[in-house]
């Protein structure tokens, strides 16, 4: 019996010795997540702030009519330099096919399917804008008919 409790107490040392280098061994781990909002200098931003209306006035056949100066304001509201250019949406009246575009009062007038005109960030710039009727060969009705086109201004960077 000797034996036995000699083996029993033997079984129990090593079983504790063994816990110990079990214990003395053991590791853990823990993760963490980490997150972060990566947000750039400044997300581009492309802004146009047209006039809504501009009325030409009386016309007479054949003739040139100019804005007045200032009339078109173009301004930049966006936050890089933007180009822009010009064009009449479907179902305008033909006349507007002779409108011309400059950045200057009384010069360097341009068709308005040519027209294009950088604006700097925060910049405005002014256009002058005619009509040109002196090579226009289509009909003018007798007496005042008011004409109209849709124009679409492009901003692009």
């Amino acid at each position: 019996m000797r034996i036995k409790k000699a083996a029993a107490f033997l079984a129990f040392f090593l079983a504790i010795v063994g816990l110990a280098f079990l214990v003395s061994g053991l590791t853990t781990e823990s993760v963490a997540r980490f997150e972060v909002d990566v947000v750039g200098s400044s997300q581009e931003t492309i802004g146009l702030d047209v006039p809504d209306y501009i009325y030409f006035g009386n016309v007479s056949d054949r003739e040139t009519i100019r804005t007045m100066m200032g009339d078109l304001k173009l301004n930049n509201t966006g936050n890089v330099p933007i180009n822009v250019s010009v064009e009449l949406l479907p179902g305008n009246d033909e006349v507007f096919n002779y409108l011309y575009l400059s950045t200057y009062a009384e010069r360097n007038y341009t068709h308005y399917s040519n027209f294009q005109v950088s604006i700097p960030v925060s910049g405005k710039k002014n256009i002058y804008a005619m009509i040109n009727l002196t090579d226009y060969g289509g009909n003018i009705p007798f007496g005042v008919t008011r004409m109209h086109a849709d124009v679409k201004f492009i901003a692009t960077s």
